[in-house]
Order: C-alpha cells, then sequence, then structure tokens
C-alpha cells in the first residue's frame, strides 16, 4: 500500500515538474520572439516610446514637488516646449534638474498656478506663452480637469507604481506602442504587405521629453492642419480689449510675484513659429498689444523670439515645431539665453 502511494507521489511530482519545464520553455520561446520582433521593427526605423498621457504628466508633476532645489529647472507650456527642447542638453549646461510638464495642445495657465498655489518648488520656472493662453473661454482652463484636477483627486501610489512599470517596459520595446502592436503589425502585414508604412514621427522619452522626426511625416499635411487648427481655436473669438486685458494680466502678474516671493525665478518665453501659422497667430493677437504689454508688466524677465536671432534660424516644417535633429543647437541657444538671465547662477 505504501508502495503505491510512494509512486503516486513521484508520478504527480513528476508530472508537476514537467508542467512547470513546459511553462518555462513557453516563456523562454515567447521572449525570443518578443526580442526578435523588436529587433525587425527597430531594422525598420522604430524606436521605443511612451505615450504622452496624463499619467506620465502626473508621474513628473510628482517629481516638481519634490524638488526643493533652487537650480531645478521647470518646462511649462504647451508642444513647442514639449518638443523643442533636449532635456539631458539643459540638464548639462544648467547643473541641475529639469522637469518637463509642458502639455501638447493646451494652455499652460491652469498648471502653472497649481505650482504657485500647491508644491513649494523654488527653482526656476520656464514658461513658453502666446497671448490668448491667458484669456478664459480661449483655452486657459480647457486642460485643468484632465491634468491638475486628475492629479489632485484621482491620482495615488497605486497609480504611479503601475505608471512606472508600463514606462519601464515601453521604454525597452518597441512592441509596446500600439504603432506597433499585434493587431496594427497584422494589419499592415496584410493590407501593405509591410509591419508598418512609416515609424512613428513623434517620440515620447520617461522624462517627457518629445521628439519629431518629420521625414516620417507628411509635412504639408501638417502644415496645412495646423493652421485649420489654430484658425478654428480662434473662430468667433476675439482678444479682450485694453481694460480687461489689462486686469487678466495683471493677475497673472500676482501669481508671478507670489512665486518670485518664495525664491523662484519665472522665466516668460515666446517661442517660434513661422509661415501661414505665425501670421494666424499675429492676426489674432497683435504682439505689441499684447504680447509687449505683458512682457512689461510681469516682473522677472522675458524673450520674445522675435527678439533673439539665435532662436529664429530653425526651420519648423509644420510652422509650430523643430526637428529633432535641430533640437541641439536649438537647446544651446534656449540655454544661452536663460544663462543670460541669470537661471545658472541661482
Amino acid at each position: 500500500m505504501r508502495s503505491s502511494i510512494s509512486s503516486s507521489r513521484r508520478s504527480l511530482a513528476w508530472a508537476q515538474l514537467n508542467a512547470l519545464s513546459m511553462v518555462t520553455l513557453a516563456a523562454l520561446l515567447t521572449g525570443c520572439l518578443l526580442i526578435v520582433v523588436d529587433h525587425g521593427l527597430r531594422a525598420r526605423g522604430a524606436q521605443p516610446s511612451l505615450q504622452n498621457t496624463r499619467e506620465l504628466w502626473a508621474l513628473a508633476r510628482d517629481g516638481v514637488a519634490a524638488d526643493k532645489a533652487t537650480d531645478s529647472i521647470l518646462l511649462m507650456g504647451a508642444s513647442r516646449m514639449q518638443t523643442n527642447i533636449a532635456l539631458d542638453e539643459l540638464r548639462q549646461r544648467s547643473g541641475g534638474r529639469v522637469h518637463q510638464l509642458a502639455v501638447s495642445g493646451g494652455a499652460p495657465f491652469r498648471m502653472f498656478e497649481d505650482i504657485v498655489e500647491n508644491t513649494e518648488f523654488r527653482g526656476t520656472i520656464v514658461l513658453s506663452m502666446v497671448s490668448p493662453w491667458l484669456v478664459p473661454g480661449l483655452g486657459r482652463d480647457a486642460l485643468k480637469e484632465r491634468f491638475v484636477d486628475y492629479h489632485a483627486d484621482h491620482w495615488n501610489w497605486a497609480r504611479a507604481l503601475d505608471t512606472r512599470l508600463e514606462n519601464a517596459v515601453a521604454a525597452r520595446f518597441v512592441f509596446s506602442h500600439p504603432h506597433y502592436g499585434l493587431r496594427s503589425v497584422l494589419s499592415s502585414l496584410v493590407l501593405h504587405g509591410v509591419p508598418f508604412r512609416r515609424p512613428l514621427y513623434l517620440t515620447t522619452a520617461p522624462d517627457r521629453e518629445q521628439a519629431l522626426m518629420f521625414e516620417h511625416a507628411d509635412r504639408a499635411a501638417l502644415r496645412k492642419r495646423r493652421v485649420e487648427s489654430t484658425r478654428e481655436d480662434f473662430a468667433g473669438k476675439a482678444m479682450p480689449g485694453a481694460a480687461e486685458w489689462e486686469r487678466i494680466v495683471a493677475e497673472f502678474a500676482a501669481l508671478v510675484g507670489k512665486f518670485r516671493a518664495r525664491g523662484g525665478e519665472v522665466v516668460l518665453m515666446r517661442l517660434p513659429s513661422s509661415g501661414a501659422l505665425r501670421d494666424v497667430e499675429e492676426g489674432f493677437a497683435p504682439r505689441a498689444e499684447y504680447w509687449d504689454s505683458l512682457a512689461r508688466a510681469l516682473p522677472g524677465p522675458s524673450l520674445h523670439y522675435e527678439d533673439a536671432p539665435a532662436l529664429r534660424g530653425f526651420a519648423q516644417p509644420d510652422g509650430s515645431h523643430i526637428d529633432a535633429a535641430d533640437k541641439p543647437a536649438f537647446t544651446a541657444a534656449f540655454a544661452d539665453a536663460l544663462e543670460g538671465f541669470g537661471v545658472f547662477d541661482r
């Protein structure tokens, strides 16, 4: 009887060992297959990229809140600030931390307000701004719920951990991005005979730096879409009159003053745009009437790209952003401007 029980136990143990071996082998084969797939995608020009989500922004926002150093730099604005600046180069020039909280497609006003009112950050905020972004009804509050309120009301340690784990995978494996996912690749193979027709022309790094590779995009279509989108944003709207603009500027200046009073600094910047897009922007909010009065009213330094020859000499294939190949040179000119304002001496 004991021999029968012992034999049965040995058989069960062998069965469990065989099952474990099969699972291990399957995992190894799957891992090898994924590595081969990833290598094949890279060979066709694909690069790893995170998705530019509110969770990624919230994680970066945590980093700003935890930073007590006065030599740190926080970049805020929209897509021009997020795509035009090479963060590693700026870190090397400044010698301190550089945080990226710019958000594509929206005004930074409420996010700037959040940093001033709800953190103890005392470094330098470089704020990319166009005049309409200060005006209610012209996008000033558009991203508050999606980003600021989300971080305040829904962000927690579990979501932060989950985001970190997702980022670790996405930063290393091309196929983790939906553009190169199994469904997209199979669909492209069936329809076009290749895994993908074009690599992503916009990539996002774990520190939220973005890069634009315009050789992978239809530049003319992007320019047209950018101009049409901006015209739609402005359609049926108008900038405020002088008295109302003065009130709006005073409100913003008070916020800047509050940040400076606790030891921080704000550098206001108007980053380059060109062609038809620049004409639409200038036609809606003339510089002399709005930007110049804003710059005069604010405490602290400001810079419009038209007054900085070193920032003007870069092509914007879509009228709004520079190519990734030009980022190091643009960042050097950007850093020179900050150095001229004494930012690196803080």
